[in-house]
């Protein structure tokens, strides 16, 4: 069985990435994502912590109930749900799973994964009509994940029906021409802040090559610079990343957009030649505001730390 428990990653601004991680010197199937979630207590808060570090450990029971806990006191959070699902999911518990599952599709961050995880879930409940239904909408959603749907063993049941390599061939219509408006969101002139509204620079992203190409220009309010060039490689239906720092660093990448989300992982190539590895998320909350996080990692991807959270605000006129 292969649950997906957060996708969502997850996001991108790629030079204000290189210049957190200028200062700090894969999403694992079973690892929780600790991008933090908004209007939530104190005491929500720490639940969600603890929760989150038995997910990580793989406690599935301790952690479906510390998730349950939160929700009891504020069902209004997507990430709760989402977990709470795959906890239950793991432990076999299909039809608790299948109502976190819908409720974590409720939420526009986790819609596309909650989707694919109720057909995942009606599939293991041999309701091939059903898992068929939810897989449709999954992609509908922006669900692109052709190497979960084929390897996902909860999915056994269904890939000798023909309906199956119909929705295969849906996963793989991303064409040139659509991704190069995919980031159409992202262009233009940017003020970039702190979550506590602390400015942390401007850029300035724009697409190149007939928008086969978008760079960005980043300087920091210290003074610090960089350039990042992103592309769309169509044979593999990925986007890539290469930024550079003004300090040396370089960070490449790769990753795809599910729904409003772009999450991209990658290496992080430092000055004195070591390595690390990154992985961002680049979240559209509106038209005119973009919500980042920022994961590092100096163990090859063993454990993940959450190392920036940031917005950038679209600049008047741009």
């Amino acid at each position: 069985m292969q649950r997906i428990p957060s996708m969502v990653f997850w996001g991108m601004s790629i030079l204000l990435l290189c210049t957190g991680l200028a200062a700090v010197g894969r999403a694992s199937g079973q690892e929780a994502r600790q991008i933090p979630e908004q209007n939530i207590s104190k005491e929500e808060a720490r639940l969600l912590a603890e929760a989150n570090q038995y997910f990580s450990d793989q406690d599935w029971a301790k952690a479906a109930s510390l998730y349950q806990a939160v929700l009891d006191k504020n069902p209004k959070i997507g990430s709760a749900w989402h977990h709470l699902g795959y906890c239950l999911h793991v432990l076999g518990k299909l039809d608790e799973a299948i109502v976190a599952h819908q409720k974590a599709s409720e939420f526009p961050r986790f819609r596309n994964l909650g989707l694919y995880n109720l057909a995942c879930a009606y599939a293991l409940k041999k309701d091939k009509d059903k898992a068929f239904a939810y897989l449709e909408k999954a992609i509908e959603a922006g669900f692109q994940s052709k190497q979960f749907l084929e390897t996902d063993s909860d999915l056994d049941l269904l890939r000798n029906d023909e309906r199956f390599a119909e929705l295969i061939k849906k996963t793989l219509k991303v064409t040139l021409a659509e991704a190069s408006q995919q980031l159409d969101f992202w262009i233009g002139e940017w003020e970039v802040s702190s979550q506590q509204g602390t400015k942390l620079g401007t850029s300035l992203v724009a697409k190149k090559d007939k928008g086969k190409a978008i760079s960005e220009t980043w300087l920091a309010t210290g003074g610090s610079s960089g350039t990042s060039l992103l592309y769309f490689d169509p044979s593999e239906k990925k986007w890539h990343l290469v930024c550079v720092m003004d300090q040396g660093e370089i960070f490449r990448g790769s990753g795809s957009i599910q729904e409003r989300t772009l999450s991209m992982e990658g290496d992080h190539i430092r000055g004195d030649g070591s390595k690390g590895r990154f992985k961002l998320t680049l979240l559209r909350q509106d038209q005119d505001k973009i919500r980042y996080s920022i994961e590092v990692s100096s163990d090859d991807g063993k454990t993940w730390r959450l190392a920036h959270d940031a917005v950038y605000v679209r600049k008047a006129n741009s």
